[in-house]
């Protein structure tokens, strides 16, 4: 492909105009998808040929959108623009526009073309359709690193594929990959690995399992089974065959460069990272390319060779920045910190850093996030910074606190039921060990500062009070300490639990955010929002009296259980309680007044909660719905006149819901 891009490049601006038939002898003993597969990392105009010819007799709307699809990667990859969206029927420009949107970045806008489309499959109960959203909303959630949203799309595919009678749209094992990645990212291991397998049994003879080893192996990585993880990725080698594609080789090598980094084989890892980059280093996947050079440059980076660490390191920042890779930029801009951290270049550390984190929060993407908040905090410490030191380390150790248990991978749990035990008190022992260190250190400061330093100790000692085990270790494993509402697995145990409501009594959920939240941080800073949170969360539980449940799921977005009310809550009540949280401006600590408004969607039901998955995911599009309508609203998540693109959707009307 590479050495005729030129020709290549300049005769695919002739996007989807037909070919003559005669143009290349297409092997007509093949199905479409074998020459598909044949032709299309090295020979871009056959593939296209393939493509339109398949166009042309594809059996329904999903087969033609999927097929425009395969046909816009196609022409993205060669780095040429989409410009033909004037010859597209209306529902292909809706699915196209949503698949540029994703590619640019605009997670709102691609989701919101998607779900609808999805939502109108529904309605029309269109199976093919509905396999191909969900599992383009699957694929898309997991690019943008949110994987939890990206679950119930994940799982209505999985049902969908695994049908008996279910023709599929789209290749059984590319369906099979986005789950398993889905489920692995969660840390759902077992899951993850139990679909590899399948992927195994049904990938087509034209294709090699290779990805399929190769993802296993990763996971073994991760479970720091490293003997295992070696012989997945030498069976992926085994297979591949001299004319694979160079992405599939790169990724096995990036693959083993990660196991020989975690064996402490520096030579061979950076042996394999630029084998990985001799094969696709000039091509543009810029994820592929920006994920080798940071790692290249970590590898550096942790033989403290600087000069070739920074080199790479600013490389992948580059690279991301092309492609719009907000995920990869952040990790790149966090790599640059920690080296000149490590450097003891604190200026230029925390620049980066706090870039880092920005983006972090931004995107959702927690690891950086922490990672960042803890060397801002350490550098601040070691400068005798001591507010900014405690500020940071305080939203660090909440962060970990509330994370540590939803954070485990739940596999761990099949393999040592005790595991998860230790793993918690091993985390909180880190964390009380961090603390120590901080209050050696205000011990050592110098009388000049010992007002402040008592003063700190005295915050530090609450906060270790508050996050960190103690006798009340169960307590307060159940109670989110900035906001003392339950923590995520805490208040979904208590839904998961409840049963059925008595006669003529309901269990009601509703699951809210605050508005326009990441304003209020970037004004007030992580203090003003956390009097926010802190101050609506008191509000609402001194409103709802102690029958209520408020949980905390994450960030600014909460749920609340009421069981057993006598009462089927309308939506006039679910806006008195808005009322009583947002009633009056919530003064902050620079004696700022902030006016909150909320959002929220809402359902009543007789029946258990055992099915909480699919409530959520209703009241989530519900939510989402009211939050792409004007926001400070709330809707019936289940009886008002909404879109809503869940297949649980059914289910749940089969059991009566109200």
């Amino acid at each position: 492909m590479r050495t005729k891009s030129t020709k290549i490049l300049s005769v695919l601006t002739l996007c989807f105009s037909v070919f003559s038939s005669d143009a290349w002898a297409i092997d007509t003993e093949k199905t479409w998808q074998e020459n598909y597969y044949t032709y299309r990392y090295n020979d871009p105009l056959h593939t296209l040929e393939v493509l339109q010819r398949q166009y042309q007799r594809a059996r329904n709307t999903a087969e033609k959108l999927y097929i425009k699809e395969l046909m816009y990667n196609l022409m993205v990859n060669n780095n040429r623009p989409y410009d033909n969206q004037n010859n597209l029927l209306p529902i292909e420009r809706k699915y196209i526009g949503a698949l540029i949107a994703s590619t640019n970045a605009n997670y709102d806008r691609a989701k919101k073309a998607l779900s609808e489309l999805l939502s109108d499959a529904i309605q029309n109960n269109n199976k093919q359709l509905e396999e191909l959203l969900n599992y383009q909303l699957c694929k898309m959630e997991g690019k943008f690193g949110r994987f939890v949203s990206g679950e119930p799309y994940c799982n209505n595919l999985l049902a969908i594929i695994n049908k008996i009678n279910h023709v599929t749209t789209v290749q059984k094992h590319d369906a099979y990959l986005v789950i398993a990645m889905n489920k692995t990212r969660q840390g759902l291991y077992t899951e993850a690995l139990e679909i590899y397998n399948s992927i195994i049994k049904t990938l087509p003879l034209y294709i090699p399992p290779v990805s399929a080893y190769n993802n296993i192996a990763l996971i073994l990585i991760d479970l720091k089974r490293y003997e295992e993880a070696e012989k997945h990725l030498n069976t992926a080698m085994t297979l591949l065959k001299e004319d694979a594609s160079p992405h599939v080789m790169a990724q096995v090598y990036h693959s083993l460069a990660e196991l020989y980094t975690q064996q402490g084989k520096k030579i061979e890892a950076v042996e394999m990272y630029k084998n990985a980059l001799a094969l696709i280093g000039k091509s543009k996947n810029f994820y592929g390319i920006s994920s080798l050079y940071l790692g290249l440059g970590d590898l550096y980076l942790n033989l403290e060779d600087f000069a070739n660490a920074e080199k790479y390191i600013n490389i992948a920042k580059s690279v991301a920045q092309t492609g719009y890779d907000e995920n990869m930029l952040a990790n790149s801009v966090l790599s640059l910190g920690l080296m000149f951290e490590k450097k003891h270049d604190n200026e230029k550390a925390l620049l980066n850093l706090k870039q880092a984190l920005k983006l972090a929060e931004d995107f959702d993407i927690f690891e950086v996030k922490q990672t960042a908040l803890k060397s801002i905090s350490d550098i601040y410490f070691r400068t005798n910074d001591n507010l900014n030191a405690y500020l940071y380390y305080k939203e660090y150790a909440n962060n970990l606190d509330y994370s540590s248990i939803s954070q485990l991978p739940r596999a761990y749990n099949m393999i040592d039921g005790s595991l998860r035990e230790r793993e918690l008190y091993s985390e909180n022992n880190n964390l009380k060990n961090e603390l120590a260190t901080m209050q050696t250190g205000f011990d050592e400061m110098s009388s000049t500062n010992k007002g402040i330093s008592i003063s700190l100790l005295v915050l530090l000692g609450l906060l270790g009070t508050t996050h960190f085990f103690s006798k009340k270790k169960q307590a307060q494993l159940r109670h989110d300490p900035l906001t003392q509402a339950l923590r995520r697995e805490a208040i979904l145990q208590e839904i998961s639990a409840t049963p059925a409501s008595d006669a003529n009594q309901y269990n009601t959920l509703m699951l809210f955010d605050i508005d326009h939240f990441k304003q209020v941080n970037d004004t007030y800073g992580h203090p003003g929002g956390d009097t926010v949170l802190t101050e609506l969360i008191k509000r609402l539980k001194a409103y709802l009296g102690p029958q209520a449940f408020v949980g905390r799921l994450g960030g600014e977005e909460f749920i609340v259980l009421i069981k057993n009310s006598d009462r089927y809550l309308s939506s006039l009540d679910i806006q008195r309680i808005h009322a009583a949280m947002c009633h009056q401006p919530i003064k902050l600590y620079d004696k700022h007044d902030v006016n909150i408004t909320i959002s929220s969607a809402y359902i009543n039901t007789e029946q258990a909660l055992s099915t909480f998955k699919d409530l959520y995911f209703i009241l989530d599009q519900a939510l989402y719905f009211v939050k792409s309508n004007g926001r400070n609203a709330t809707v019936d998540a289940f009886n008002d006149p909404i879109d809503l693109p869940s297949g649980a959707l059914t289910t749940l009307m089969m059991k009566n819901i109200h």
